[in-house]
């Protein structure tokens, strides 16, 4: 099979497993169908909200393996058959991984299996980036480390995660002069970083609208207190 065909088949594989519905499996295992409770979201929060915690905490968890195995897959697949693209300073292995991240977290918010819709991507994309292993594995530490204080602070999950996402491109950008990563390179994981944030903002338009109106949701309210959703 050409080459460019297993890129192909590799991102469809990728779109599948992002779109794989981690929280309607959890909740429907618990009896419930999270697309009617709650805020209808099948990300964590709402999970959380729902039916409790620890099986928000395991919809985040899956969710992020998610990301993080399709991740992993591609650089797999680029150390076994990529030997061809591979060349000291090519930007084409980690055009790949854009490929690759893109279709998954695709997967996640335009899920097959839920005619099209799905979550916000913030968990899944949270994975594909601590999979490609060092490049954005720092950014997302130093993103993580801002989500605590700003959800922390604020208590709106939905602001710590925009605030999250927007500072990845940042922090690449500062551990790419730090770290001397050659950007000539390692450009397509910038430009896969601020699409991601823009897919995450994107995704979070109804909670900025809650958040200017004042009706957005916060952490420690109930699916009794609650019609709205912010996370993931």
């Amino acid at each position: 099979m050409p080459f460019y065909l297993q890129v192909v088949l590799i991102m469809a594989v990728a779109y599948v497993v992002g779109g794989i519905p981690m929280g309607l499996l959890v909740a429907r295992a618990k009896g419930v169908d999270i697309r009617n409770a709650g805020s209808g979201n099948i990300g964590a929060t709402n999970v959380a909200r729902v039916i409790g915690p620890y099986f928000g905490v395991l919809v985040l968890t899956l969710d992020v393996l998610k990301g993080a195995s399709t991740s992993y897959g591609a650089s797999y697949f680029l150390e076994t058959f990529g030997e061809s693209i591979s060349a000291a300073g090519s930007p084409l292995p980690d055009l790949v991984r854009l490929g690759v991240a893109i279709a998954c977290v695709f997967g996640n918010t335009a899920s097959i299996f839920l005619g099209f819709k799905g979550g916000k991507g913030v968990a899944t994309a949270l994975g594909v980036f601590v999979g490609i292993h060092p490049y954005l594995t720092w950014p997302v530490l130093i993103s993580g480390v801002l989500w605590i204080v700003v959800v922390g602070r604020t208590r709106y999950v939905s602001v710590g995660s925009i605030a999250a996402a927007a500072t990845v491109p940042v922090a690449f950008l500062g551990c790419a002069r730090y770290f001397r990563w050659d950007l000539s390179e390692h450009w397509p994981l910038l430009c896969l970083t601020i699409i991601l944030a823009l897919v995450v903002a994107i995704r979070h338009r109804a909670n900025i609208g809650r958040l200017r109106s004042g009706t957005e949701s916060r952490i420690g309210q109930t699916a009794s207190d609650t019609t709205t959703d912010g996370s993931t």
